[in-house]
C-alpha cells in the first residue's frame, strides 16, 4: 500500500514538470507576446532650438539718473516725478538745492550783460565820456589850486626861517665873542650854538617838504592829464572798450546759465520712472535719483553659452517664458554682443554655473508682448530660441 502511494506522488510530480516544460517551449495563442519598444519617430518639420536664460529690461536697459560728478553728495531739493510717471525727454525730474542760488546768481549775471548794453549804447550815441572829461578837467584844477597853495604857504614858512635862522646865527657869532672874552660860560656859548643849529635843520626840512610836494603834485597832475587825454581819445577806442565789457559780462552770463542748468535733472530719454532712490532733503548716492526706463519697447537680455552663440543671428525668432505670465511671449533676436562674460542670471543651483561664460543677447519683444512686461522689469525669462526654421 505504502509502494502505491510513494508511486502516485511520482508520477503527479513528473507530469506537473512536464507541463511546465511545454507551456515554456510552446506557450498558448492567447497569451500576449511581449512587444519591443517602440523607435521614436524622427520628426523632419521640428526646428533647432538654442535655451537660455535671460531677463526682462527696457529698451537700452534700466537708466540710472544722476546729477553731474562734479556735484555729487550735493541735496535734492525738489523731485517732480512719482514711481510709475511718464516722462518726455528734455523734461525736468528733480532740482538741486543749489538751484535757488544759481538762479540769482544768473539774474544778476544777466543785469549786468544790460548795463553794459546801455553803456554801449551811450557810446554809439556819442554821449559817452562828457562827463566823465568834465570831472576829469575838474580834478586837474583842483590839483592845481592845491599845488599854487601849498607851495605859497611853504614859501611863506620858509622865509620866515630864514629870518629867525638869521637872528640864531647872529646871536650865535656874538655869543662866540663874549666867550672869547670871558664874559659868558662855554654852556651858554653851546645853548646859542644848539638854538643855531636846530633852526638850520628846521629850515631844511620845510625846503624839502616844498621839493616834495612840488614833485608829488606835479606827477599826479601828469596822471591825470594823462587819464584826460584817454578820455579825449577817438571814439573807436571806447567803443572797443565797452564791447569788450559787454563781452566779459555776455561770457559771465552764459557760465551762470550753465550752473544753473546743472542743477536741473532732466530725462535723457522719453521713458517711465521706475524707481525713486533719493527723497527731497537727502543726498545723492551711490544709485542715483532716480532709475528710468523706456518701456515703450521691452527686450529680453538672454545669456547663450559660448558653445552655442556662433548658432545665433539675428533677425532669429524666439520664444520667451515667464514665471508671471501664462502665455509664451515671440520676439526676435537684434543685437548679439561681442564680447563674452559672467553668467549674471542662474538656475536653481547657481553653483554649478558660477564659472560659466556667456555672451549677451538682445532679444526685442513683438510690441503686443511688450505690453504685458512693462511690471516685471529683471524678472528671470526662459528664452527658447530658434535657430532653424520648420520644413513646410
Amino acid at each position: 500500500m505504502q509502494r502505491r502511494y510513494k508511486l502516485a506522488i511520482a508520477c503527479i510530480t513528473l507530469a506537473m514538470i512536464a507541463l511546465a516544460v511545454h507551456r515554456h517551449l510552446f506557450p498558448k495563442a492567447s497569451e500576449p507576446v511581449q512587444s519591443l519598444p517602440e523607435v521614436p519617430e524622427i520628426n523632419a518639420n521640428k526646428p533647432e532650438t538654442v535655451v537660455a536664460l535671460g531677463r526682462v529690461i527696457p529698451k537700452s536697459g534700466v537708466i540710472s539718473l544722476s546729477g553731474p560728478s562734479q556735484l555729487f553728495g550735493a541735496r535734492i531739493a525738489e523731485v517732480n516725478v512719482q514711481e510709475g510717471d511718464e516722462v518726455t525727454a528734455g523734461q525736468i525730474i528733480a532740482l538741486l538745492d543749489t538751484f535757488y542760488s544759481q538762479q540769482a546768481e544768473l539774474a544778476m549775471a544777466e543785469q549786468r550783460v544790460s548795463v553794459a548794453k546801455a553803456r554801449l549804447d551811450k557810446v554809439l550815441a556819442g554821449e559817452a565820456k562828457l562827463g566823465d572829461i568834465a570831472a576829469q578837467e575838474a580834478e586837474i584844477a583842483n590839483l592845481e589850486a592845491q599845488l599854487r597853495a601849498e607851495v605859497i604857504e611853504k614859501k611863506a614858512l620858509i622865509e620866515r626861517m630864514q629870518a629867525e635862522l638869521q637872528n640864531a646865527e647872529k646871536a650865535y657869532q656874538r655869543f662866540q665873542v663874549l666867550y672869547e672874552d670871558g664874559a659868558i660860560s662855554i654852556s651858554d656859548l653851546d645853548d646859542k650854538q644848539e638854538q643855531f643849529e636846530v633852526a638850520q635843520a628846521q629850515l631844511n626840512e620845510v625846503k624839502a617838504q616844498l621839493e616834495n610836494i612840488q614833485s608829488s603834485r606835479t606827477q599826479q597832475i601828469r596822471r591825470e592829464s594823462a587819464t584826460l587825454e584817454r578820455l579825449e581819445e577817438v571814439r573807436p577806442v571806447d567803443i572797443a572798450v565797452v564791447q569788450a565789457e559787454l563781452k566779459a559780462a555776455t561770457a559771465a552770463a552764459v557760465t551762470a546759465a550753465s550752473n544753473l542748468e546743472l542743477t536741473r535733472i532732466r530725462a535723457p530719454v522719453a521713458g517711465r520712472i521706475l524707481k525713486i532712490h533719493t527723497l527731497p532733503g537727502e543726498q545723492m548716492g551711490q544709485n542715483g535719483i532716480v532709475d528710468l526706463g523706456q518701456t515703450q519697447e521691452m527686450y529680453i537680455l538672454a545669456e547663450v553659452y559660448e558653445t552655442d552663440i556662433a548658432k545665433i543671428q539675428a533677425g532669429q525668432a524666439a520664444i520667451v517664458k515667464l514665471s508671471a505670465l501664462s502665455d509664451e511671449l515671440q520676439g526676435t533676436v537684434e543685437k548679439i554682443s561681442h564680447q563674452i562674460g559672467q553668467k549674471e542670471v542662474f538656475d536653481n543651483d547657481p553653483a554649478l554655473e558660477i564659472d560659466a561664460r556667456v555672451f549677451e543677447v538682445e532679444i526685442r519683444l513683438n510690441p503686443s508682448d511688450s505690453e504685458k512686461v512693462t511690471q516685471f522689469i529683471h524678472m528671470e525669462a526662459d528664452v527658447t530660441i530658434q535657430i532653424t526654421s520648420s520644413v513646410q
